[in-house]
């Protein structure tokens, strides 16, 4: 009997490591094609037979749960796509995706085969490449949505995807947008995902960002053209913390292509050159929900830190011929495709120029805004946030020319913007007016040869044509210089009769004055539609300046 125990349990032991060394070594050799079946299956299936599934290997470690993948394709059934055209359902991005290598752990090949649950430790994808081929189909309408989840899709052949883990390490994409013969590129980009859970109760979920717990993104290096192609758009990282709801965009960079003589060359009409260079931009509490399914972009704060924008137009060049009607910055937010609710942007310490070459004195002014702090409040385009509030407001407070103090606000009126209605108040403090001399030299052709400005207040109100407004402008020993271009000398000269003329006949010395009568000037001013919103503020109050130094309430 006990020999009779002995060989039973040597057979046993026999037999399992029998099928330990042929799991170990033939691994997939009778699984293999099972598998690849399934594989394909789920994928074509899954995305209603529009997409096939190819690889070149199939590895396991059935001992171990893993799975390796080799070469893996997904690509489009092009035959579908033609029979979708013809009954106008083919969507409007089309895929191609490669993955190098595709390692699967923990996955139990008995319940993949015969069951419709998807349960892996891990999930990790190395140097996977995505196309995009986007063609912009008349019948698809950017307002109709998918009502169909993920996990609708794949209900009938897997009911749950159950994923501790997914890591993708470099991956690149590549997006062809066909419509405007255009490819953008995003290199560099790393996920990691956790708790990944696609079921009945997870479709839905709003905790969840793309179905996982949590998850890290990484972007890299990512640059763009502008449609006109002057500028590049570039950013050196972009991150997302799921968990936090956190998007953080690093050096971020608007670029001319070329000098400024270089860039000109490009124009055939007065255009302003822009330099924008951004240290961090992170907007936080976004609901990723709303940005996963195209609903908008959702960010209760975002918070703008160190930026330098600088600013340039050359005046020698051809007048514009194209109406800047529309342009105002919340007629601008309108007309943006993706909605867009952010509750409040903070700006920290952001320094903007504005330099103009003038032909009539053939000279360059510029004029700085230092150290800009300010808070936009209701960034939006959403009629349902509109109709709760309709203002956009700017609140702000800069240095002017690096030393003196100036506040505003804007007002913009979302429910009336394609009227463009706005308001604006400012106030700057005290300052010697011979600061601005830089800038009314070479594009005024007057200097401030003595004066101090004690205070200037401004409201205005405008629209897409006109502004109106008071004028306060409180000085004090006003005198100035006029000048005019010296063609012979190349430079400018001084109009001394004129400037007799004006500081004895034309213009208040002092407001205000001896008599101790106050000037309050009003200003109107109608707006050059081919000019900018700026434009249309700074002359309004010019206007009101030049009243006031002459006299008129």
């Amino acid at each position: 009997m006990k020999k009779k125990w002995i060989y039973i349990l040597s057979t046993i032991l026999l037999v399992t490591i029998g099928i330990y060394l042929y799991l170990k070594y033939r691994k997939l050799d009778d699984f293999e094609p099972i598998l690849k079946n399934k594989l394909k299956q789920i994928v074509k299936k899954g995305t209603n037979n529009l997409y096939n599934l190819e690889l070149d290997k199939l590895e396991a470690d059935i001992l171990n749960s893993r799975l390796i993948l080799t070469n893996v394709y997904v690509t489009p059934d092009s035959l579908i796509i033609k029979s979708l055209e013809q009954i106008k359902k083919a969507p409007n991005d089309v895929f191609k995706i490669h993955l190098q290598t595709l390692v699967i752990e923990g996955i139990n090949i008995d319940d993949f085969l015969s069951k419709n649950k998807f349960n892996l430790d891990v999930l990790a994808i190395k140097n996977p490449s995505i196309e995009v081929y986007h063609t912009q189909r008349t019948y698809n309408q950017p307002t109709t949505k998918d009502s169909i989840s993920l996990y609708q899709r794949i209900a009938k052949q897997v009911n749950q995807i159950d994923i501790k883990e997914i890591i993708i390490a470099d991956a690149s994409i590549k997006y062809h947008n066909r419509s405007k013969n255009k490819i953008n590129n995003f290199n560099h980009i790393n996920i990691h995902f956790t708790n990944l859970l696609i079921d009945s109760l997870t479709q839905y979920d709003s905790t969840r960002f793309l179905y996982a717990k949590d998850a890290s993104i990484t972007i890299k290096n990512y640059q763009v053209r502008t449609p006109d192609s002057l500028y590049i758009c570039k950013i050196d990282s972009i991150h997302i913390a799921a968990r936090q709801r956190l998007m953080t965009l690093l050096n971020i960079s608007v670029n001319p292509r070329g000098n400024k003589e270089n860039f000109e060359k490009k124009l055939s009409y007065v255009q302003d050159r822009y330099d924008l260079k951004i240290n961090t931009l992170k907007f936080e509490n976004i609901d990723w929900w709303s940005l996963a399914n195209e609903d908008g972009l959702w960010s209760k704060k975002t918070e703008l830190f160190d930026g330098k924008l600088s600013v340039y137009c050359d005046r020698s060049l051809p007048p514009s011929p194209k109406s800047k009607v529309g342009n105002y910055p919340h007629q601008l937010l309108m007309k943006l495709k993706l909605p867009i609710y952010i509750n409040e942007l903070q700006i920290h310490h952001l320094d903007v120029s504005y330099e103009e070459f003038n032909p009539k004195s053939g000279q360059k002014g510029k004029i700085y805004f230092d150290n800009i702090n300010g808070i936009v409040s209701n960034i939006t385009n959403m009629h349902d946030q509109i109709n709760d509030n309709k203002w956009m407001k700017v609140i702000g407070s800069t240095k002017l020319m690096h030393l003196t103090s100036l506040k505003a606000t804007f007002n913009f009126d979302l429910i009336k913007y394609k009227q463009g209605v706005f308001s604006v108040d400012a106030e700057l403090s005290k300052l010697d007016g011979k600061i601005l001399n830089p800038v009314t030299k070479p594009l005024g052709l007057f200097e401030i040869k003595e004066g101090t400005i004690n205070k200037l207040e401004a409201h205005i109100n405008g629209n897409n044509l006109n502004a109106t407004g008071k004028i306060l402008l409180l000085y004090e020993n006003l005198k100035i210089n006029a000048f005019k271009k010296d063609d012979k000398a190349g430079s400018i000269k001084k109009r001394g009769f004129i400037s007799f003329i004006a500081n004895n006949f034309i213009i208040s010395k002092s407001n205000p004055s001896k008599e101790n009568i106050l000037i309050h000037a009003s200003a109107s001013y109608q707006r050059d539609i081919h000019k900018s919103f700026f434009n249309l503020i700074w002359k309004t109050i010019l206007t009101g300046i030049t009243n006031t130094v002459k006299g008129k309430s």
